[in-house]
């Protein structure tokens, strides 16, 4: 790639040695003062098809102005004399090739395009034209195409991990933030039943609640349950979710960690399910006590007066 910051100070070096402003320099080239004031600060490259240009008004050759002893110098001039690039050399280019130049030559070589060069060019093309080269794409290890991901539209990505079976949950995790809420939830949900592992905790912002209620209730209604399973769960959901997730573990016996859902209920939820427990004698004085502070004093004292009653 391009020293930007060495080719800035040979465009200036050359414009001030023919005595010329900036303004005047943009002039000649058809291009904006501001484009010239960015390229002598290092900020962007002129574009290829004013490097001829650029080189005969401050009469220094283009290897020269990009630096004779950078590879890239060599690619530029192949590209202006429309010889053919290799993949390597397109990508020391491509900052400076229009995006159709990019894509058209690399359609032509898209079966010898590997996914690390294909991760090299993604920023220079079109999310289009990514994805019908992602499709074609021979690829042996799936995680190595997390780094495309943030290029691709959600439907092709979901797509193309359809294609690979992913299950691996560090692979899931990685590609989360970049698929469709549903498609990532139907692909975990998939994953489970056939009894592969997932992080849920990791996955859960990315997952849709129905998703995330699925799971949790075939957690619990499971012989080796554990509450550190859905724990990690509880802040993606809903009150009413979290309620029923309350009253399931108290049909299952397992009261210990009730007082943990609390955070996550709202007081009408929360008074609902104690007090409806306290109805089916699942709930006794010293339980209901834990969810003071949960509790708004006047739901308290009701709950309290019922408990009694109920004895």
């Amino acid at each position: 790639m391009f020293d930007t910051l060495k080719v800035a100070k040979r465009i200036r070096d050359g414009r001030n040695a023919k005595n010329m402003t900036q303004m005047e320099l943009a002039d000649k080239l058809g291009v904006s003062f501001q484009a010239v004031s960015n390229w002598e600060r290092g900020a962007s490259m002129p574009d290829i098809s004013k490097l001829s240009d650029l080189s005969e008004i401050l009469s220094i050759s283009i290897s020269e102005l990009l630096g004779s002893e950078d590879k890239s110098s060599i690619s530029v001039e192949k590209v202006i004399e429309n010889e053919d690039l290799e993949i390597s050399e397109l990508i020391d280019v491509a900052p400076i090739i229009p995006p159709k130049t990019i894509e058209e030559t690399v359609k032509e070589k898209k079966n010898k395009v590997k996914v690390d060069e294909l991760v090299s060019l993604a920023p220079f093309l079109s999310s289009k034209a990514l994805s019908e080269l992602v499709e074609d794409l021979e690829v042996d290890n799936v995680s190595s195409l997390v780094a495309l991901a943030p290029f691709l539209e959600e439907e092709m990505l979901s797509a193309l991990l359809d294609k690979h079976q992913i299950t691996d949950s560090k692979d899931l995790v990685a590609f989360a933030p970049f698929l469709d809420e549903d498609d990532l939830s139907e692909i975990v949900m998939n994953s489970l039943e056939k009894g592969c592992e997932c992080n849920i905790k990791a996955l859960s912002p990315f997952l849709s609640e129905e998703c995330l209620e699925e799971y949790v209730m075939k957690a619990i209604s499971s012989p080796s349950f554990s509450f550190s399973s859905i724990e990690g769960v509880l802040p993606h959901l809903d009150s009413p979710v979290v309620s029923s997730i309350f009253t399931a573990l108290l049909e299952k016996g397992e009261k210990d960690n009730l007082v943990s859902l609390a955070p996550f209920m709202d007081g009408d939820d929360l008074e609902g399910v104690i007090s409806n427990a306290i109805d089916k004698h699942q709930m006794e004085m010293k339980d209901i006590m834990e969810f003071a502070p949960f509790l708004d004093s006047d739901d308290l004292g009701l709950l309290i007066k019922k408990a009694i009653k109920r004895g």
